[in-house]
């Protein structure tokens, strides 16, 4: 698919509809086996999502975590999200942190 030339636009229906581009999805972005950063974005808003939950009092926190551990953990997702280049996390640690905050059920 190519893309038009702007300067042959003169209105809107001149453009052509997007079509054949797919959504974001979960593909690996290298050989490493890391997860991308749309990824590690849901992550972090499911991490400050269930904080937002237990602070509503819609659910209680996992054994062994309060509010703060939510936040904090979702900051820290954040911070590797700012400097990708230079840190990552694998798909291994991203389902331990899914398994330890109990937010598999999120991503059905």
């Amino acid at each position: 698919m190519q893309l038009q030339a702007i300067k042959d636009i003169t209105s809107l229906e001149d453009i052509k509809p997007l079509r054949g581009y797919k959504p974001l999805t979960i593909i690996k972005v290298s050989i490493l086996n890391i997860p991308s950063t749309p990824e590690l974005l849901l992550l972090s808003a499911n991490l400050n999502y269930q904080a937002k939950r237990i602070l509503d009092s819609e659910i209680n926190c996992k054994r062994g975590l309060c509010v703060d551990s939510y936040i904090y953990k979702a900051i820290d997702i954040m911070k590797i999200v700012d400097d990708y280049q230079n840190k990552y996390i694998s798909y291994k640690e991203m389902r331990m942190i899914k398994k330890q905050f109990g937010i598999n059920g999120l991503y059905k």
